[in-house]
């Protein structure tokens, strides 16, 4: 199932393999390519930067935006929750903020202290939400994760623990006693980053 590039001579395509590399030379059928193409015609990329990347790209990155502007209007349309934003710092939570404010001026942000944030990430949240003139709302882990590592042991792939014990259980408190009645969150969750991530719907 993992994709491949074979390279024959002048020759590259893609395709995909169906069995492992250590069963590729005795297999009888050990991949599938897509075509097979001289590489003499194939053009260049220009070098390139941030700048040339967005202009090349930016009818596209519009239309992403507004349909995601879209979606979130009809959704908060008819509802009665104040409308938050979970706010890290990271680039995934001010893209999400981005669109959201497209949609509403002044969004509150919700941001969680986790204990192990670089100083430097708290100061640019600060900074951010006095520069932009929004409401933070901070939830607080302390020393939760160093109480618990002896415990639990260091978080891994299938048994992160730490997300339970700094982000969750931190944010549903303040969240329970901030807004009382619920609130509907903006979080900005990248498919690519995990399989559990890539499942979660517009909606959740």
């Amino acid at each position: 199932g993992a994709p491949l590039l074979l390279i024959k001579g002048g020759k590259v395509g893609p395709g995909t393999a169906y069995v492992s590399s250590k069963e590729m030379r005795d297999a009888e059928k050990a991949f599938r390519i897509k075509d097979l193409n001289s590489l003499t015609n194939m053009p260049l990329s220009p070098d390139s930067d941030r700048k040339r990347f967005i202009s090349a790209n930016l009818a596209h990155l519009r239309s992403i935006e507004s349909s995601a502007a879209s979606d979130i209007r009809s959704f908060i349309k008819d509802k009665k929750q104040p409308v938050t934003a979970s706010f890290s710092g990271g680039k995934d939570s001010l893209a999400a903020l981005g669109v959201l404010m497209k949609v509403k001026k002044d969004p509150e942000l919700l941001f969680v202290d986790t204990g192990l944030e670089f100083p430097e990430t708290v100061s640019y949240v600060d900074d951010f939400v006095k520069r932009h003139r929004l409401r933070l709302h901070r939830a607080e882990a302390g020393d939760a994760f160093w109480k618990n590592v002896g415990t639990f042991g260091p978080p891994a792939k299938d048994f992160r623990w730490c997300c339970k014990v700094c982000k969750l259980g931190p944010i549903t408190d303040m969240i329970a006693k901030d807004f009382p009645k619920g609130t509907i969150t903006i979080e900005g969750n990248r498919v690519l980053e995990s399989f559990s991530r890539s499942k979660i719907g517009f909606v959740s």
